[in-house]
């Protein structure tokens, strides 16, 4: 056995063992930046969705919606429950139904069998006029003002300026009403 062969080969092994402890150490701190990294992302992402119709993209995040989301959810809402006819009132009273939050849908559901019993007895047409919305990220709500229209048997009998707040929520990636109510026009 050569003596200085062997203490070669111990130098070449032990600058082997520093090297590979080196690269085990930059593969630790580069998992962990990418934990770190994977962890600051993780429930922040954001999509950009363009509605069938094109007026205004919009975007959905983890919890909360663009405020041009609320917008058109409010309209296509005041458009289910303010633009009525006896032939119209039950499928869209059915529809609005599948967008209400599921605690507050049987109160919905009431107040839409109310309303659709008095729309068929009066024979009565609603039309709602928006004249403006006012979206809160903050409070998914959005505030609505415009004229409601009302005719009776073909008649116009009333012309009312009226403002109403929807509240919304963001769950399971679904927008979902929670409530619908009449507010004082400013």
């Amino acid at each position: 056995m050569n003596l200085t062969a062997a203490r070669q080969d111990l130098g070449h092994l032990r600058t082997a063992g520093q090297l590979q402890r080196l690269v085990i150490v930059l593969l630790s701190a580069t998992t962990l930046v990418c934990a770190m990294c994977l962890y600051a992302v993780l429930g922040r992402e954001r999509t950009v969705l363009v509605p069938p119709v094109i007026e205004k993209s919009f975007w959905v995040q983890h919890d909360k919606v663009s405020a041009s989301y609320l917008e058109q959810m409010a309209s296509f809402m005041a458009y289910l429950v303010l633009d009525t006819s006896p032939h119209a009132v039950d499928w869209k009273g059915r529809l609005l139904l599948q967008y209400a939050a599921p605690k507050d849908a049987p109160a919905f559901q009431q107040k839409l069998g109310v309303e659709a019993t008095r729309v068929k007895q009066l024979n009565a047409t609603t039309v709602y006029s928006i004249k403006g919305l006012a979206p809160d990220e903050k409070t998914m709500s959005v505030r609505m003002s415009g004229t409601l229209a009302t005719y009776v048997n073909d008649q116009r009998v009333s012309d009312v300026a009226k403002a109403y707040r929807l509240k919304f929520t963001y769950t399971g990636n679904r927008i979902l009403l929670q409530s619908f109510e009449e507010v004082e026009e400013k």
